[in-house]
């Protein structure tokens, strides 16, 4: 009996792949902006980057310590990673 490879955790067409990732970004944006509205504050946020794109490095460094500090600084260097794995 032949070895069949099963595709799981799949969506079955590229319309639907699409609009699955479609989701997901959309989702992840809405996390990532409210939770370093919270963690960090919109002011930080704001007196950081006028622009408001310093919202995820500040959130990445928030919870191993800030700014300036080596849990900070660690975690704003692996933060990335996600992003090119995916």
């Amino acid at each position: 009996m032949p070895f069949r490879a099963r595709r799981r955790y799949t969506v079955p067409t590229a319309q639907d792949a699409r609009k699955s990732g479609m989701w997901a970004m959309v989702l992840m944006g809405a996390f990532k902006g409210n939770a370093a509205t919270v963690l960090v504050g919109k002011d930080a946020i704001e007196t950081a980057n006028k622009a408001r794109n310093m919202a995820a490095p500040l959130l990445a460094e928030a919870p191993f310590g800030g700014k300036g500090t080596f849990g900070g600084e660690l975690e704003l260097a692996f933060a990335p990673l996600p992003a090119v794995v995916a």
